[in-house]
């Protein structure tokens, strides 16, 4: 399978990652980080030997259990009822049987 990331470059404020499942913008001021994705998937968090599943919508916001969430740290909150990386708890599949933490994928 060809690599998902399709380069990667600086345009005005915001550095932009492309992927397969969408892009990822950095606001360099502020530090927040958004995703924008081109179709809705999985991603999954196993929390105290139990696994959850949530969806990414288009927009980029966390589907979990009836909740939408603007980050991932928040909908991993909803979870642990407790601060929480989002970034490095959930999981996406980037290929069949190939679960990485998002965190990799912004870094990329």
């Amino acid at each position: 399978m060809a690599d998902k990331w399709a380069g990667q470059y600086l345009s005005g404020t915001f550095q932009k990652f492309a992927c397969e499942i969408g892009v990822f913008r950095t606001n360099e001021k502020s530090g927040e980080v958004q995703l924008f994705v081109k179709n809705r998937f999985e991603i999954r968090f196993r929390y105290k030997g139990k696994l959850h599943k949530a969806t990414v919508r288009k927009d980029g916001s966390i589907f979990f259990k009836g909740t939408s969430y603007n980050s991932p740290s928040l909908a991993a909150v909803a979870i642990t009822k407790r601060a929480v990386n989002g970034w490095t708890a959930w999981s996406c599949e980037r290929a069949p049987g190939d679960w990485v933490i998002l965190d990799v994928l912004r870094k990329k």
